[in-house]
């Protein structure tokens, strides 16, 4: 509770589409603060700051917002864990995600997480975000394999 991080992300991004340029390269420094005001709260705001493009687009010159998230976890009966999260995510999407996972209580290492989201397209020109109309249910089922736990 009330704990504050601030963290800067290296950001690297590779397109190889063009047969005649091998990639275009897109490095960003992306520094966030996250803040936690309650118990399995967290609040995090990032601001990307294009440092070298070389192929993408102009509006990825700018700098601009990236994760915007609002995002709560709490402990359910059985050692199941879930977790809620509204904002900005990766990828130029916007929307709902929740996740629910297990883990095997003989070996905390070994468990199952359950997700699904429903968003919508997203995008960031400087400062003013432009959405889209479509949106998109996904979901996936997996299995948990720590390798270490602390």
């Amino acid at each position: 509770m009330f704990k504050v991080d601030v963290v800067i992300y290296p950001e690297l991004s590779l397109k190889n589409l063009v047969i005649t340029q091998i990639y275009q390269v897109l490095f960003n420094l992306a520094p966030a603060i996250e803040v936690s005001f309650w118990k399995g709260m967290r609040l995090t705001a990032q601001l990307e700051v294009p440092i070298y493009n070389d192929g993408y687009p102009d509006m990825y010159n700018k700098i601009h917002p990236g994760f915007i998230g609002v995002s709560q976890t709490v402990r359910l009966p059985y050692n199941i864990w879930g977790t809620l999260t509204v904002g900005h995510f990766s990828s130029e999407r916007y929307g709902v995600d929740m996740k629910i996972s297990h883990r095997f209580i003989r070996d905390n290492r070994f468990g199952i997480e359950g997700r699904v989201g429903y968003t919508g397209a997203a995008y960031w020109d400087g400062f003013t975000c432009h959405f889209g109309t479509q949106k998109k249910m996904t979901w996936s089922v997996g299995r948990l394999f720590l390798l270490a736990t602390i």
